[in-house]
This record gives structure tokens, sequence and C-alpha cells, in this order.
């Protein structure tokens, strides 16, 4: 009887410790392996934000320089036309370079063909002058602060007393920066509908 006894109690015991483990302890030791993975999840996100903080750090210190660098970029891709600041920057390019502006024509800002976010804005000049001023001048156009290209050129030569007076007519590109380009167009406001006696009336 006594032994019958202890074998009772000895197996309540490891049903005890049995129900302790299955109930009590994996539990426990499954959220102790969620907690270590939310640690390690936090710490590759605190080196993260380390690293980031770092690189805005370093950026700071060339604040001026990327300001610089935005503003040279802007006058060179401007938002929009500022075609009398082009005009001018040309006019003094003639100037320098001793050519005649004689005319300046610039078309309708287009769509470019291949970058979503450009403008292309034609522009034909006439002018007058030596070869090496009308040279001249074309190097000019090449160290404006716009970009510009030369698409095609042409020259009239004609006769002033012993000198020999060219006319060239150039075709020019300049080009503008549109961040809204390519943008999803929006959505048209919902029209209200009319009522049945407005309608029959």
């Amino acid at each position: 009887m006594t032994e019958r006894r202890h074998l009772f109690v000895l197996g309540a015991t490891i049903l005890a410790v049995l129900v302790f483990g299955l109930f009590v302890l994996k539990p426990r030791a499954s959220q102790a392996g969620e907690l270590r993975a939310d640690i390690a999840a936090a710490q590759a996100e605190e080196r993260s934000l380390t690293d980031h903080l770092a690189t805005l750090t370093e950026a700071s210190l060339h604040r001026e320089e990327f300001e610089a660098k935005a503003s040279e970029i802007e006058a060179l891709l401007p938002r929009f036309s500022h075609l009398v600041r082009t005009i001018r920057l040309l006019h003094k390019a003639s100037l320098e370079s001793g050519v005649d502006l004689r005319e300046l024509a610039p078309g309708q800002p287009q769509d470019h063909l291949t970058v979503a976010s450009a403008k292309t804005i034609p522009l034909t000049l006439i002018v007058e002058g030596t070869y090496d001023r009308i040279e001249a001048f074309i190097g000019r156009l090449e160290e404006l602060d716009r970009a510009m290209q030369l698409l095609a050129y042409s020259f009239t030569p004609s006769q002033e007393g012993n000198r020999t007076i060219l006319s060239s007519a150039l075709t020019l590109e300049m080009y503008l920066f549109d961040p809204d380009a390519g943008a999803a167009p929006a959505a048209p406001a919902p029209t209200e509908p009319v009522p049945a006696a407005e309608a029959t009336s």
C-alpha cells in the first residue's frame, strides 16, 4: 500500500512537472524569443538611424557648398523660362564678342523627348559680324549661366566696303526644369446632377 502511494505521488509529481513545462515554461520561452527578436530589430534600427544621423551631420558641414551648387543648377535649368534674363545674357554675350544681335525669336516650351522632368524652348538668333566674332559669340553661348545647345547654323556673306560681313542664323535649344511633368492629372471635380425640374424646363 505504501509503495502504491509512493508511485501515485511520483506520477502526480511528473504530471505536475509536465504541465508546468507545457503551460508555463514553454510560453515564457516563446515570449523570451520574441523579446530577443524585438531587441535585435531595435538595435538594427538604432544602427540605421545612427548611420543616417552621421550622413546628415556630414551633409550639414557642406551645406553652403550644396546650396551654391543647387543655385548653379537652378540657373542652368530654371523652373521657368526667364526669357528676360536670357535675353540680357545673350545681349551681353553679343557685346563682349563684338557681333550685332539682330533678331531673337523664342518658341513655346515643349516636352523633352527623353527627360520627363525637363522642357525645351526653341530659340532662333540672327547675328551679324565677322567669322571670328561669330565664332567667339558661339563660344560664349557655351559658357552662359543657362543650359543651351546649338542645333544648327547658317552663314550668309555680304560686302561692306572692303570687309566681308556674315549674317548667321543660329538655331538653339534652351532647357527648363519642370518638377510636375509626368505627374498624374488631377481628377475632375464631381458634377452635381441637374434637378429634374430644371432639366425639363
